[in-house]
């Protein structure tokens, strides 16, 4: 273990050196004083043969220079055979001669590996010297020699083991000194593995002195085997290195896993890499634009460098010019510079960068170069090597990794609350940032304003939605730009803005930021060399005046801004006045409330049948309202409110738990027919609406792909980026999807690509030309139908009224009709005798009139020679 001396680094304090160097002297001086007082012998007290001084200061220098350094904290402890040939001089030397032996192989090994420093050489010289003195001291007071017994090999054991003893206590008292502190833990992971390899080096030098003592020639032998000691040792330490290594890569994976500092490694990963590596200082380089950091410029360097108290202080700086970072960036090699390097380069580098030594690698992230760099092993003895690059190599690569998904965790955050077409905040962010304003107000409460631009649909019925997109982005451009930063802005969907006010002081404020708006959208805007004026309409409510929750602030925000879009003023500051316009309808709401839990709503259902054949396959549920005083309500009558009041959601649930019931009776008595129901915008916005059409189906029995959920264009296309998900997960599970009122709503091939539907459903819009023969309605109804049969879908055709229709719809290739002409909307009891006659009638005849009649008659439908129910303002039927 004699190689432990000074293998730490030294600092430069004046006051730590004076100690050492005291120290040394005082190793000098007690070395000479042991050579006076015991050391009077001069020969060795075994039997020849006599080994020579200058034989032993080699064999001394060789086991110096062949060492095992074992790395614990920022310490490199040595381990040599040089125990070996301390015992054999012991034996078979002179105690002066083992003692210049000693100092002489200890400096040439000095002087050809590493050239320490002054003090350090001294230090160590100092310590050699004292070895011998100190070993032929213990072994003399136990035996004398000349007969090789147990109590030579005692005394051997004794005075090895005390040389090592003082060697440690010396070196512990110089890491003491120089670094500040008791090297406690390295003490504790070196003196068991130290005093295995001492004993084992020790044993193997006794068995060399009792087989020369026999046999002389026996020296050879004696070499080889402590050659094969250090090899076998050599590779021990490195398992131990690498089994300590995977363990701190585990901390550091699992430091990345827990978390990063704003999406980059920060303080507890780079510590990490720090110790992994050995490195006093560790630098992440991180571009400030993709491409910055391969000209070595335009990078913000985050750097930790070990400081006094072995804490690692942080800084963040500018990177200046620095081409070795530029090189690996550019060409994503990384490079290891140790600290004997002949590169003059490389060598300059260094020196200009204040580091002994040094590996720079690149770390890849999102199509990104930025560099992590080591430098300054903690070991005086030992240099960077390729272990240690391939290591940070592997942690470069974990955290480039890391923060990749970091970021894209961020991006799909921020993309959940935001409008990917503007990159304003959505009203998941709004209503948020929203509910925070109240908690937070003041004296002052918080305002509304809601916007909503005037005539966009001519933009998008006349220019396509591509110029309405560039429209909406230009008007979010300018609104942004019209508010403080203060100020919440968010696109609520389609042409719909909100503004929140945090804290205006009065109405003439919010009044001054609604001028401010209208005075933004003023000059026109050009789209396709066309020259458009954009004009909106705004509501305002305040807290507390108008409301206390965002819900009721916005609703009547939008009755406000209703109220503008009739009046001669764009801007309306919401009263009570205008909700007495509303109280039919929210008297309606209470009633529609009522009828949800008193059986006054009842379902008809409307046959769909294939045109081919005139077999009727399915049918579309069709919801009226039964109401104790005004009558049998259409669905034009109430479920515009029931979209206001959040009602559609339970109503849409019994229609279809209706639905699927009947479906269900109709499967038990043999008639296997598919089911439609109608859904809203918000019932595609609803988080429970996959659970509870699952639940439909299992409770009832009935399989998936018979039910089929209808859905128009605008309620998809309001807020793509979460209706899309939920229609994916309802056709992974098997229900079918159908596009209503095709044609009518956003008709881009675009989104319908995107969309997982199975079938698309012709506007009665474009059926009732056929009667007629009007070459456009015929040409789009062709056009549809190819469309949809190229995207594997089934084509129905809404609203056909009499047979002409039926056959021109057959003869283009339609696949499905359904309207007046087949039967309207009827019980469900209605359906089995329907299906049947249908079953019987002849291809493209289509059902007996009178006795549709009597059936509709006979439930209550009047007979108004509409194929489909009345629809609300999106165009859903119900």
């Amino acid at each position: 273990m004699t190689g432990e001396r000074c293998s730490l680094r030294w600092r430069s304090a004046w006051a730590p050196k004076a100690t050492i160097a005291v120290l040394t002297v005082a190793m000098f001086g007690m070395a000479l004083l042991l050579c006076v007082i015991q050391l009077r012998g001069l020969s060795a007290p075994a039997a020849p043969p006599r080994i020579p001084a200058w034989l032993l200061a080699a064999a001394f220098a060789a086991t110096e220079l062949v060492v095992l350094h074992v790395e614990v904290d920022e310490q490199a402890w040595s381990y040599s055979l040089s125990d070996g040939p301390l015992v054999l001089g012991l034996f078979f030397c002179a105690p002066v001669g083992l003692m210049l032996a000693r100092v002489a192989g200890s400096a040439v090994a000095m002087l050809v590996h590493d050239r320490p420093p002054p003090l350090k050489f001294s230090f160590n010289l100092a310590l050699a010297a004292a070895e011998p003195a100190v070993a032929v001291s213990v072994q003399r007071l136990i035996w004398s020699g000349p007969d090789l017994g147990l109590r030579a090999v005692v005394a051997a054991l004794a005075a090895v083991l005390a040389v090592n003893l003082f060697e440690l206590g010396a070196v512990v008292a110089a890491i003491t000194i120089t670094a500040g502190k008791f090297p406690l833990a390295a003490l504790r992971a070196n003196v068991a593995r130290a005093s295995v390899f001492v004993l084992f080096t020790t044993s193997v030098a006794l068995l060399g002195v009792f087989a020369m003592h026999t046999r002389p020639g026996a020296a050879g032998l004696l070499v080889v085997v402590a050659v094969i000691v250090l090899i076998a040792y050599r590779g021990y330490a490195g398992l131990f290195r690498r089994h300590a290594d995977l363990g701190l890569l585990y901390e550091f994976s699992r430091s990345l896993r827990d978390g990063l500092t704003d999406g980059e490694p920060g303080p507890p990963q780079v510590g990490q890499a720090a110790e992994l590596l050995h490195a006093e200082v560790i630098e992440l380089a991180l571009a400030t634009s993709p491409g910055a950091a391969t000209d070595g410029r335009h990078a913000i360097v985050f750097s930790m460098r070990r400081g006094p108290s072995d804490r690692y202080q942080t800084s963040v700086s500018m990177a200046d010019d620095d081409w070795v970072r530029a090189a690996v960036a550019r060409t994503g090699r990384s490079i290891l510079i140790p600290s004997r390097t002949r590169d003059p380069a490389l060598r300059g580098w260094l020196t200009q960068r204040g580091f002994r030594d040094a590996i720079v690698v690149p770390v890849f992230h999102d199509g990104q170069v930025d560099t992590l760099t080591a430098a300054d092993r903690m070991s005086a003895i030992t240099s960077f090597s390729a272990e240690d690059q391939q290591l940070l190599e592997t942690l470069a690569a974990h955290a480039g990794v890391a923060v990749a998904n970091t970021r894209l965790v961020d991006r799909l955050r921020h993309d959940a609350r935001h409008d990917t077409l503007t990159g304003l905040g959505n009203r998941a962010l709004f209503l948020e940032r929203f509910e925070r304003a109240l908690r937070e107000a003041g004296p002052h409460r918080p305002a509304v304003l809601l916007l909503d631009l005037n005539r966009f649909k001519e933009i998008n019925d006349t220019l396509g939605h591509e110029a309405g997109d560039a429209v909406l982005r230009e008007v979010a451009s300018r609104l942004l730009a019209a508010v403080d930063d203060d100020v919440v802005l968010a696109r609520l969907g389609g042409d719909e803005f909100a503004v929140l006010l945090p804290r205006p002081p009065d109405e003439a404020a919010a009044l001054a930021v609604a001028d401010r708006l209208h005075r933004a959208l003023g000059p026109p805007t050009v789209q396709h060399g066309l020259s458009y004026e954009v004009d909106a309409s705004i509501g305002i409510t305040f807290a507390g005046r108008h409301g206390a929750d965002p819900s009721t602030l916005l609703r009547r925000a939008d009755l406000a801004m209703y109220a503008a879009k009739r009046g001669d003023c764009p801007t309306r500051v919401f009263h009570p006045g205008l909700e007495t316009a509303n109280a039919t309808r929210v008297g309606r709401a209470t009633d529609l409330r009522r009828a949800l839990t008193h059986d006054e709503l009842i379902v008809r259902y409307q046959p769909k049948a294939r045109l081919s054949d005139s077999r009727i396959v399915a049918v579309e549920a069709l919801v009226r309202w039964e109401h104790p005083t005004h009558g049998l309500l259409g669905p034009d009558q109430f479920i515009p409110i029931a979209e206001h009041t959040t009602l559609i959601v339970p109503l849409t649930e019994y229609v279809l738990s209706t639905a699927l019931q009947d479906c269900a009776a109709w499967r038990a008595a043999g008639l296997d027919l598919g089911v439609a129901v109608n859904l809203s915008p918000r019932n595609l916005l609803d988080a429970d609406l996959l659970a509870r059409v699952l639940t439909g189906l299992d409770q009832t029995a009935v399989p998936a792909d018979r039910l089929t959920l209808e859905i128009t264009e605008g309620s998809v296309m309001s807020e793509p980026a979460r209706t899309i998900p939920v229609l994916r997960e309802l056709n992974a599970a098997g229900v079918r999807l159908s596009i209503d009122d095709f044609g009518t709503g956003y008709s881009s091939l675009s989104y319908l690509q995107r969309l997982p539907i199975t079938e698309v459903k012709i506007d009665k819009v474009f059926i009732a030309g056929l009667a007629s023969a009007d070459p456009a309605s015929q040409a789009i109804v062709r056009a549809v139908t190819v469309l949809g049969h190229t995207l594997g879908l089934d084509v129905v055709a809404e609203g056909v009224e009499d047979a002409p229709t039926w056959q021109r719809l057959a003869a283009l290739g339609c696949d499905f009709a359904q309207g007046y002409h087949l039967s309207p909307a009827v019980p469900a009891a209605d359906i089995p005798a329907l299906a049947g006659r249908h079953r019987l009638s002849a291809p493209g005849l289509g059902p007996i009139p009178d006795q549709r009649l009597s059936s509709n008659t006979a439930s209550g439908e009047p007979h108004n020679h509409r194929s489909a129910a009345p629809t609300d303002p999106d165009g859903t039927a119900y």
